[in-house]
């Protein structure tokens, strides 16, 4: 297939990578390194804790 005019095709595509690096940003942004993986941790002890006690 052949595209005639490539102008929507590459405006599309740098809507696309704007978006995405926006999002990418916002992660970085959002994220904050101990408070997800302290939870992570948390959760995974208290089910430990639930297995040794079951058996």
């Amino acid at each position: 297939m052949f595209i005639l005019n490539i102008e929507p095709v590459a405006t599309a595509f740098v809507g696309l990578l704007a978006l995405s690096l926006l999002s990418l940003l916002s992660l970085l942004l959002m994220h904050d390194a101990d408070g997800l993986d302290f939870r992570r941790r948390e959760v995974s002890a208290a089910r430990r804790k639930a297995m040794v006690a079951a058996h």
